[in-house]
């Protein structure tokens, strides 16, 4: 198989923490000064928590018929920084980027993104969150799958059974089926936060309004 671009751990690690950590300080600053906006953050939390349960708390702890994170990995540095009891929250919190670039990419043309069902920002969302996985896989590192077996998880129920490889170049990436199930879910769980939210609300208020001039 070949090596990712990142082949210096340190340099993985950096890019992992940065897309982990990176968008909390806005999520905190947008969830006090925008009130409109605190279903962001309410969506985030909710990736987070969603792809924790779904996939990384199994995988990490390898507990359905597999082996931990710390088993599966050829470094001890990458074990060192992104320590097993930690590691889990930190690649949920970087899952809950993914789906956070997801809601901007879906702003590049609706102006209210998440405001309605929409199968064309389905398939949009589709195709970005297995398109992440393939670009993971080839610019950082496969981390599940170096040594070692990976656990069965909620939203990957039928490895090792079905687990076909994309070939990126001079790159085979594993396509595990955790963002294909996270498509389904993440997108109507998403739309219904955001219409709970004051945000819907107001909107929706601003449209029976206009009907009725």
């Amino acid at each position: 198989k070949s090596q990712p671009m990142f082949e210096d751990d340190v340099l993985a690690i950096t890019a992992i923490y940065m897309f982990a950590f990176g968008p909390l300080v806005p999520l905190m600053v947008q969830h006090v000064f925008r009130k409109d906006l605190r279903w962001v953050s309410h969506v985030y939390l909710f990736s987070v928590f969603t792809c924790a349960v779904g996939w990384e708390i199994c995988w990490n702890f390898g507990l359905f018929d597999g082996d931990a994170v710390d088993v599966r990995r050829p470094s001890a540095k990458l074990n060192k920084y992104l320590p097993k009891g930690l590691n889990w929250l930190i690649n949920s919190m970087a899952d809950g980027t993914v789906c956070l670039i997801g809601i901007m990419i879906l702003n590049l043309y609706r102006e209210k993104p998440l405001s309605k069902m929409s199968f064309v920002d389905a398939g949009v969302l589709s195709l970005w969150f297995v398109s992440q996985q393939i670009l993971a896989g080839a610019f950082l590192f496969d981390v599940n799958l170096t040594n070692g077996k990976l656990s069965r998880a909620p939203f990957s129920p039928v490895h090792p059974f079905w687990n076909p490889v994309a070939s990126v170049g001079e790159f085979d990436i594993n396509i595990e089926s955790t963002w294909i199930c996270m498509s389904l879910i993440w997108y109507p769980c998403a739309l219904f936060i955001y219409q709970l939210s004051p945000a819907a609300h107001h909107r929706r208020i601003l449209i029976a309004n206009k009907k009725h001039r």
